[in-house]
């Protein structure tokens, strides 16, 4: 059980007896208890007296007494009574915390308390920011003016060229292996919020990946350091050199997908 939905009731109490969380580390099988996960909740609206207590390996780990929607500030707002308004009692920093909801994630529909939905506002200007910037970038290289640029050609206008994305001087001292798997990861955190319909949260994410690439060694010198050894003389293979470590055509080519939504 990830949530629980308690309304309208009083003097209750909701114990964990170490009961999993809603979503298990895939990566092992490790056992996660209940509130390691964000989606482990307790939504409760007109709950009077609510206790929550979490119990790992039979040992009681978190607990939160005298949850009241009256102390927590309910209000009656327009149609809605003070019984009505959403609360959620979830861990936080390795505490149980109670907070009240603003609204809802956009697209996923999952109720989202003030901080959460501060940090989501932050978010987005900073992603508003961000396109802002590549829109100036792609007008400059077309010779177009931001402000009186009346194009219908939008597909033209967002189709960033290559060279958006300077190489970089070959490094010595970087440490590619983790640049490249950082880059990746961020391409593919990108693809996960466009499938959801995140755009400008898929635009952050490519262009932090294409931003950690411009971090990366270039690979033609590397390769023209290579070709001047005696194993890769002998190699009659001579596979092609290899300019980049992390491609970044695709990366481009799927942020500009997102400005056209």
């Amino acid at each position: 059980i990830s949530t629980i939905q308690a309304d309208v009731c009083q003097n209750v109490t909701i114990e964990f007896h170490n009961a999993p969380s809603g979503k298990q580390d895939g990566s092992n099988n490790a056992l996660k208890y209940w509130g390691a996960d964000t989606d482990d909740r307790i939504y409760h609206a007109g709950v009077s007296n609510l206790t929550v207590k979490l119990y790992e390996n039979n040992s009681l780990v978190h607990s939160l007494d005298s949850i009241d929607y009256v102390t927590l500030g309910a209000k009656a707002v327009g149609s809605a009574t003070a019984k009505e308004v959403q609360f959620v009692t979830s861990v936080l920093d390795g505490k149980l915390v109670t907070e009240g909801i603003k609204g809802v994630t956009q697209g996923g529909g999952v109720p989202m308390t003030e901080r959460e939905a501060k940090v989501a506002e932050e978010l987005r200007a900073k992603v508003s920011e961000v396109i802002s910037t590549q829109m100036d970038k792609v007008l400059k290289v077309k010779g177009m003016d931001k402000a009186t640029n009346q194009s219908s050609k939008t597909t033209e206008l967002f189709k960033e060229p290559a060279e958006l994305v300077p190489e970089v001087n070959d490094a010595q001292d970087v440490d590619v292996a983790a640049l490249v798997t950082e880059c990746e990861d961020q391409k593919l955190r990108g693809n996960e919020s466009f499938g959801a319909g995140e755009y400008a949260q898929a635009v952050l994410y490519y262009t932090l990946a294409l931003d950690t690439a411009t971090k990366l060694p270039d690979m033609t010198a590397i390769t023209a350091r290579k070709q001047q050894t005696t194993a890769w003389k002998r190699n009659s293979s001579k596979p092609e050199p290899v300019t980049q470590l992390f491609p970044r055509h695709v990366t481009l080519s799927n942020r500009s997908a997102c400005f056209l939504k």
